[in-house]
């Protein structure tokens, strides 16, 4: 669990960079196609990944999908547009978690407050 919050806080942190406004959040209806898009050419590797993403977030499972995602935002030979659309998708699985944080379930509490101590 460590793991994945700290690789999803390397994620959030890679977002941002780049300078100019940040991106918006992909919706949960554009998620699955967006990613899935972007990536049908990529390798066997990162495309597992991107489907596990998009799986654990249809799943509702958030902190399952931001750390698959946060793993292919990680690869060095993303296109600026692979990057972009993956980092929508984090953005997107953290905005759930917020709220799920909110309603009380525990690991995204647990997660949250990792993640603001680390900020």
């Amino acid at each position: 669990m460590l793991a994945l919050m700290a690789g999803a806080l390397l994620a959030i942190s890679m977002v941002g960079c780049g300078g100019g406004k940040p991106p918006e959040a992909l919706t949960e209806e554009e998620l699955p196609g967006a990613l899935q898009e972007a990536f049908s050419g990529a390798d066997a590797n990162i495309k597992s990944l991107v489907d596990g993403g998009v799986a654990a977030f249809q799943a509702q499972d958030y902190l399952k999908a931001v750390g698959q995602f946060n793993q292919v935002a990680q690869n060095q030979n993303l296109t600026e547009r692979q990057r972009g659309v993956v980092s929508r998708a984090i953005i997107a699985a953290n905005d759930y978690i917020q709220m799920q944080g909110t309603q009380g379930d525990p690991r995204a509490t647990q997660f949250l407050k990792y993640q603001g101590a680390n900020k």
